[in-house]
């Protein structure tokens, strides 16, 4: 089979993972494994910085409610804004609602987008951030590859530091038309995950190294962002052992 750029690219991404092997987001078991180059940076700055996630647009991972809502107040003046705890987890929530949103300084903005700010149970400090723009209904062409555009922004903008390769990975298929860009966690231990859903996609298949193209035949689409302070140990209400 001639090595075409589309085959060098899928290429690519089976050898980052042959050689770094499979961060926590893939099953161990999984008797197949299916990745894709779309969405994928063709390039990006690199700034050999250590990689930090430490939050969204100004908010930050750590911050006390107070904090947090005076600063959406301070980014989003005209936004909807809506307060809850969630009722089994007991975590406060403060979600925001946007017409648009840029996922990274200088990219387009687009929407509509929601931000789900999420605190800890007994803390109440900021333990996690949930991005979500959305193209609803039967998405046109044009709002997938927005939707898709957002995410490689986002991408590129995390791939430009440097990440624990065992605690990193991206391109991996997750759905027909699902795949995650990209997903690591820094050297702290807080995590990242981006991923689309809704958009073609090329696609191989490991271990045969089948190679197929995956088109939209409807539906919606999504780009999510997801932040986390401790992925392994959030810290939401448990019932002690031995007390139920």
């Amino acid at each position: 089979m001639a090595l075409t750029r589309r085959t060098a690219r899928l290429a690519a991404l089976a050898a980052a993972v042959a050689v770094f092997g499979l961060a926590p987001w893939v099953p161990a078991n999984a008797a197949t494994l299916e990745l894709s180059p779309t969405g994928q940076p063709g390039e990006y700055y690199l700034s050999l910085e250590t990689a930090a996630v430490e939050g969204f647009d100004g908010v930050l991972l750590g911050m006390a409610v107070p904090e947090v809502e005076a600063k959406v107040a301070e980014l989003y003046p005209d936004a909807p804004v809506e307060r809850d705890t969630d009722p089994v987890q007991l975590t406060p929530i403060v979600h925001v609602t946007l017409e648009e949103l840029a996922p990274v300084p200088g990219a387009p903005a687009l929407g509509p987008a929601t931000i789900t700010y999420i605190f800890g149970a007994h803390s109440e400090q900021l333990i996690a951030i949930n991005v979500n723009w959305y193209a609803r209904g039967d998405a046109t062409p044009e709002e997938r590859n927005a939707i898709l555009a957002a995410g490689t922004a986002y991408v590129a903008e995390m791939m430009q530091y440097l990440w624990d390769p065992l605690q990193v990975i991206h391109g991996v298929v997750t759905g027909p038309n699902d795949v995650l860009l990209f997903a690591g966690r820094d050297f702290e231990g807080r995590g990242v995950e981006v991923s689309v859903s809704g958009v073609p996609l090329d696609v191989i298949i490991l271990p045969d190294g089948i190679e197929e193209h995956r088109p939209v035949q409807g539906g919606p689409a999504r780009l999510r962002i997801a932040l986390a302070l401790a992925p392994d140990d959030p810290e939401v209400f448990t019932i002690p052992p031995g007390d139920f």
